[in-house]
């Protein structure tokens, strides 16, 4: 799977600005704006539904119908022995449901960031933390020049139906979005204290 970097320029401006604007320190504004950007993007990323991996069982049923019509006898061991099969196929769907979007959370983890996720992604990501290795990363460094670095390159999280890239991308746009919206705010309201002072001098 190739890789893809996604451009953060206006999003390192707007912290800058954000911290400015606050007067807080750089590294505090940028790692709670990074919580709130995993943290978005875990919702964003999707999760199989139990039902759709309970019904496993009811398609294999009907595939053995199927062969009943079509005059294929298949014997009682050969159906235990797929019914034993897909029991442990959904055991272990059920133990990594959730885990795309778990990945956002081990992400914060390892940047000691609480990225809140549903007990059921945190359980099959702490399960499968091991497993994931080296394909997710979540790195700060520098004290003036404070950077936090966020990699995910899951092969899960990635799909298109699961929609984690897509989740990050909107997850980012969203406190961009939200920035822009609270600086006009801040100069509306400094306007309108702005216009009293004046009208109470005249």
């Amino acid at each position: 799977m190739g890789r893809t970097t996604i451009d953060t320029t206006g999003f390192d401006r707007m912290v800058r600005d954000l911290a400015f604007i606050q007067g807080k320190d750089f590294r505090a504004v940028i790692r709670d704006e990074a919580t709130a950007i995993l943290k978005r993007a875990a919702t964003g990323t999707k999760a199989a539904k139990v039902a759709d991996i309970k019904n496993k069982h009811d398609q294999l049923e009907a595939w053995f119908e199927q062969q009943e019509r079509d005059g294929k006898w298949i014997s009682p061991d050969r159906r235990r022995r797929k019914h034993g099969v897909l029991k442990n196929k959904i055991a272990k769907a059920l133990q990594r449901r959730g885990m795309a979007k778990g990945t956002w959370y081990l992400i914060g983890r390892q940047l000691g960031l609480e990225v809140p996720v549903s007990k059921y992604a945190k359980s099959a990501a702490d399960r499968l933390a091991g497993k994931l290795g080296r394909s997710i990363s979540g790195t700060e460094e520098g004290t003036r020049r404070y950077v936090i670095t966020i990699k995910n390159r899951a092969i899960v999280p990635m799909l298109y139906n699961v929609k984690g890239y897509g989740a990050f991308k909107r997850a980012l746009a969203g406190r961009l979005s939200y920035f822009d919206r609270r600086l006009k705010e801040r100069f509306r309201e400094r306007a309108k204290k702005a216009a009293k002072g004046a009208a109470r001098v005249t």
